[in-house]
């Protein structure tokens, strides 16, 4: 009878606590991992974000001075249609596509209150002004490639990135229109003088700060007609 009792004897209330305390603990261990693994999906998730937002950006970039007509940046002739001044990146481009004649159109990359902004307005109508949706990225800079003279010195917009600027060499053709001679001081240094607008801007290199402090760097082409 007394074996009999003893194989039909369960657990004891001390017994039961202390499985019940194992199991709770290791349930907030694995509420816990798993909060970490979703805390690093969603920053994975942000990144992922942020890098598809800023290819966009360049792409659009480099649309843009697909459009500048090079070829105008002679001795002469009109103000560049890529230059740089205290509001931010400003493009003169001539827009053509098979569904309308070709049309002129000055686009604006700027930095306000840390958000990056596009701006569009057509020459002939002032009413035509159209602003992109604000990205956010802290700063901008800007330098240009300038044909037979070289890079000009970084223009900053907003709070940029702590970076060193290397000196690529850009490799093209010169522009037998261009008059502006290599020789010609101080022109790396000034991208507002009136000898500098009338070099041929080759390239454009754009450094965007992102939000938590690091920087992403393009080298873009100009294109367009000679």
């Amino acid at each position: 009878m007394s074996c009999q009792r003893a194989s039909q004897r369960g657990f004891t209330l001390i017994e039961l606590l202390v499985a019940l305390g194992i199991v709770a603990v290791l349930a907030i261990l694995s509420w816990q991992g798993l909060e970490e693994v979703l805390r690093l999906a969603r920053r994975l998730d942000a990144k992922d974000l942020q890098l598809q937002q800023t290819q966009a950006v360049f792409a659009q970039m480099e649309r843009d001075l697909s459009q500048v007509e090079r070829g105008s940046q002679t001795q002469g002739a009109q103000p560049d249609g890529v230059s740089v001044s205290g509001a931010g990146l400003q493009l003169n481009t001539t827009v053509r596509n098979e569904n309308r004649a070709a049309y002129k159109r000055e686009t604006l990359w700027a930095i306000q209150d840390n958000f990056l902004i596009r701006i569009t307005r057509l020459p002939q109508d002032p009413a035509s002004v159209q602003t992109s949706d604000p990205l956010f990225y802290s700063g901008m800079s800007v330098r240009l490639w300038l044909e037979g003279i070289g890079w000009t010195t970084p223009t900053g917009f907003g709070v940029n990135a702590a970076l060193n600027f290397s000196t690529p060499e850009y490799q093209g053709q010169r522009n037998p229109l261009n008059a502006v001679s290599a020789n010609q001081p101080g022109l790396a240094a000034d991208t507002g003088s009136e000898n500098d607008q009338r070099a041929l801007v080759r390239a454009v290199e754009v450094t965007l700060t992102l939000p938590n402090g690091q920087a992403v760097r393009q080298i873009l082409k100009t294109g367009g007609l000679y």
